[in-house]
């Protein structure tokens, strides 16, 4: 709570009124092409209910009857109801497009070829660590908010066919009180080096849960395990470098809005090293859910449609933030959009329905957040009853997707996934925080949503 109460008051001494002069230093550099193709079957796995919870002190997975996991086998999501079953089908063929199932033999054959990279990846060498450790990647062209290097952390786990990618959070920028201001509102911007990450501040995300391979509530324990640093005030989805004046004339400052670009720079060494696996996650909490979801395309065409790509967005809802802000986020970040979505400059709804159409046909897509969240309501500039309201708007569009659930609390609190709340978080009807995820990850037929509304 310290930390978000910190962040919380960055957020108030950020709020509209002294924004400086920002000027575009090289503008934004979208990439040609991304992969439209999505099979439009009717595969959803999720259903509306709830199931029993097992005991918390469950060796196993607490799905593996339904689920096929057995002892953390990472062998996931082999049932036919499965939303990635479908996912390898061209859609350009006869019986596909109509909700059919094409024909096993046919997905078989269509298998077989390996997809060809996408026009804005340029593969590296896949990436070598010692296993079950933390090891810092660096890279050299991905870079902070001031210019220098940053690079990932990275967990792998030996026959492994499952990873989760996360995308740290830590607050936004955009402007010159917010990025440089007396209490600027996003962490990192001075830098990510391997110094950093051995932190203190990364230790709390490395901790929790999801990370832990000694947990058996984590459905992710015997996966490889990425860790993706914030440190471009963008949430991850900005491509822009951007000269940042205030109100006197000896504020000035250059800001790397890089966060989208980053990004890519990791999946040209991630695609080849997860050439085995077939059932990835994208999760990020507070800004890097946003990011997350921003993202969630790029991802997915990037690995490809013969690979699963879920959706974990904690504390990063897709709702529309008060006034002209989205625009100013578009312009100052260089914001990077999915190809073939002109539309999707219009909002984060819109960006929704993007991914309705498109990524959440064949993966899953779970929400996680509190009612009245103080962080993200003060970063959309609208009070917490006003973000509870949009969030219950929020909810009525996923009540329409079987691949897409959330999970949402009463309170004033930001963020679930980070910290100890993880393994202790219980929806009204008893529904643990882990147990839920456990069912999305494992394609358990009884994964729902759980709400106060």
């Amino acid at each position: 709570m310290s930390r978000a109460l910190t962040l919380l008051t960055a957020f108030a001494f950020a709020l509209p009124g002294c924004a400086g002069d920002t000027t575009s230093a090289n503008g934004t550099e979208a990439a040609d092409a991304l992969s439209e193709d999505a099979p439009s079957e009717d595969t959803s796995a999720a259903g509306g209910g709830s199931k029993d919870v097992p005991e918390s002190d469950a060796s196993g997975s607490g799905t593996d009857s339904e689920s096929g996991d057995s002892e953390g086998s990472t062998d996931a999501a082999s049932d036919s109801e499965s939303p990635k079953d479908s996912s390898s089908a061209d859609p350009g063929e006869e019986g596909t497009t109509d909700g059919t199932t094409p024909d096993p033999d046919a997905i078989e054959e269509e298998d077989d070829p390996p997809d060809e990279a996408p026009d804005f990846l340029d593969l590296g060498e896949p990436i070598e660590a010692p296993p079950l450790e933390w090891t810092w990647i660096p890279f050299s062209e991905a870079i902070c908010g001031d210019g220098s290097s940053t690079g990932l952390g990275i967990n792998l786990s030996p026959g492994a066919t499952r990873a989760l990618i996360y995308l740290e959070g830590g607050g936004a920028c955009w402007d010159w009180n917010t990025c440089f201001g007396i209490l600027p509102t996003s962490f990192h911007l001075s830098g990510y080096d391997e110094n950093e990450f051995n932190g203190l501040l990364t230790s709390v995300y490395l901790n929790t849960l999801i990370f832990n391979r000694d947990e058996p509530k984590n459905p992710l324990r015997d996966a490889h395990l990425v860790f993706i640093p914030y440190c471009t005030g963008d949430a991850h989805a900005g491509d822009q470098v951007l000269e940042i004046k205030g109100l006197f004339p000896w504020e000035n400052e250059t800001m790397h809005f890089k966060g989208h670009s980053n990004l890519i720079q990791f999946l040209n060494r991630l695609v080849p090293t997860f050439s085995d696996v077939d059932h990835l996650v994208l999760a990020g909490g507070s800004a890097g859910g946003f990011g997350a979801g921003i993202n969630w395309p790029w991802v997915a065409a990037a690995f490809g449609s013969g690979k699963r790509v879920d959706l974990l967005d904690d504390s990063g809802p897709p709702l529309e933030p008060a006034g002209d802000l989205w625009q100013t986020w578009m312009q100052n970040w260089g914001l990077v959009l999915p190809p073939g979505c002109p539309e999707c400059d219009e909002g984060l709804p819109t960006l929704l329905d993007h991914l309705r159409e498109t990524v959440l046909v064949n993966n899953r897509m779970g929400l996680a957040s509190f009612t009245h969240d103080p962080i993200i309501s003060v970063f959309f500039t609208m009070l917490p009853f006003q973000f509870a309201e949009k969030l219950k708007e929020l909810t009525a569009v996923f009540n329409l997707e079987p691949n897409a659930q959330y999970f949402i609390l009463p309170g004033a609190l930001h963020t679930m996934t980070i910290g100890p709340g993880y393994e202790f978080f219980e929806a009204g009807d008893g529904m643990p925080l882990w147990f839920w995820v456990e069912q999305m990850i494992s394609d358990d037929p009884e994964w729902g949503s759980h709400g106060p509304w």
